[in-house]
């Protein structure tokens, strides 16, 4: 008579045992989605401030040193080309470095791209750059190709795989709902880095994406590629 009842007593204890451990297993399982999307979410916070902070400081410039948009440099401390091969190297900034976003006798804006690059697994810096050839379709001027209505922006491309979360959660922040999940879209962004050149180009128009000054979508082009984008100056 006792056997049987052993025998209900242990399925009852392993099942017991089993449901505790599928129970920790969910668990962690749902702690680790939750900090990893803390972190994706913290990751695309940071280059939705920092492209915000360069955008004031190029307004800073503009306003208070007199800096046409044609004197901007982005080049690096300590100013001189020795940086990122020379690509910001602007020969029409003024030595005086007022119109340097990143001297404190200008914009005074810490530089901060080897870390946004580091942030989207990045191995150079070459690939988060700033650069103006492309007017964006209801953003500033519409319609136009000219070189007085391209937009000044900053342009950051990435592994897919690396930074589709962070895309994701980059969208969701800036509400750009029709964008969440992640679309992957044919939209043509790249060029050289910005050294005071102002270059025609194209009009970017896609519905998804007209009108918003900041984004990420996936490019049909290159779908193992995510373009992080932020309009720094609208013409």
């Amino acid at each position: 008579m006792t056997q049987p009842h052993g025998n209900i007593l242990f399925v009852v204890l392993l099942g017991i045992i089993l449901f505790g451990a599928l129970n920790y297993t969910v668990l962690r399982s749902s702690e680790e989605d939750v900090v990893s999307n803390q972190g994706d979410y913290a990751n695309a916070n940071q280059l939705i401030q920092y492209g915000e902070s360069i955008r004031q400081a190029i307004a800073y410039v503009r306003t208070n040193k007199g800096c046409a948009i044609e004197e901007i440099s982005f080049d690096p401390p300590p100013f001189d080309g020795s940086k990122v091969s020379g690509n910001y190297l602007n020969p029409k900034s003024p030595a005086d470095e007022r119109c340097h976003l990143f001297s404190p006798k200008g914009g005074n804006l810490n530089y901060r791209v080897d870390e946004m690059a580091n942030l989207l697994g990045l191995s150079s810096v070459s690939n988060f750059r700033f650069l103006i050839n492309k007017a964006f379709n209801k953003v500033g001027t519409s319609n136009c190709t000219d070189t007085s209505c391209q937009e000044l922006y900053l342009l950051a491309i990435t592994s897919a795989t690396n930074t589709n979360e962070i895309c994701d959660q980059y969208n969701r922040i800036l509400k750009n709902d029709s964008l969440v999940p992640i679309k992957t879209i044919s939209y043509s962004a790249s060029g050289g880095h910005y050294n005071g050149t102002l270059l025609g180009g194209t009009t970017s128009v896609n519905a998804d994406v007209d009108g918003k000054k900041a984004f990420c979508v996936n490019d049909a082009s290159n779908n193992s590629q995510n373009h992080f984008v932020y309009v720094l100056v609208e013409r």
